[in-house]
């Protein structure tokens, strides 16, 4: 995923030195920002605040340049990578978790560590019945496939929700 924004960055960057060309850099360093974004929003990287401050920004670069050069037919693009972004950035951690790592894991009957971790966004988000659901399915994954380590942290977690003090993953 780095390497394809890095090459939609370089090819906005020489699409935008050149005087003949028809592209509208400010529009794809915009796709590039919300692209950025959802990278982000899918693995829960830190100061995602800051990338949509930035995306928002240079939307609106791209929305006044698109307007000047009257193309704004050209911000449908924006528009599809905004909603996307959007989507995915205000979906609540434990759904997002979810979809990217636990619906389409076909090995999720031995991924304790998935399990575990979303039984974390699911506490956090104040599901806990259904967090001690998923982290007792993850200690008996982890029972199934011994990993002394793992079924410690487990238990522990376990714990941590009946007990209502989970503060911290690690």
């Amino acid at each position: 995923m780095i390497a394809a924004l890095f090459g939609l960055l370089v090819g906005a960057i020489i699409a935008g030195t050149k005087k003949s060309s028809d592209v509208n850099p400010y529009i794809h360093i915009a796709n590039l920002s919300w692209l950025l974004l959802l990278l982000f929003a899918l693995k829960f990287l830190p100061f995602s605040n800051g990338v949509l401050a930035v995306a928002i920004i240079l939307s609106l670069f791209a929305i006044f340049n698109a307007f000047q050069r009257k193309e704004l037919h050209k911000l449908i693009a924006v528009a599809c990578c905004m909603a996307i972004a959007f989507a995915f950035y205000f979906m609540s951690t434990d759904k997002r978790y979810y979809l990217v790592s636990i619906k389409w894991n076909y090995e999720i009957e031995r991924d304790y560590r998935s399990l575990d971790k979303y039984a974390w966004f699911l506490y956090i988000n104040g599901n806990k019945e259904k967090a001690l659901e998923i982290e007792q399915e993850a200690l008996e994954t982890v029972i199934a496939n011994p990993n002394k380590e793992w079924q410690e942290f487990i238990e522990s977690h376990l714990e941590k929700i009946e007990d209502e003090n989970w503060v911290s993953y690690r």
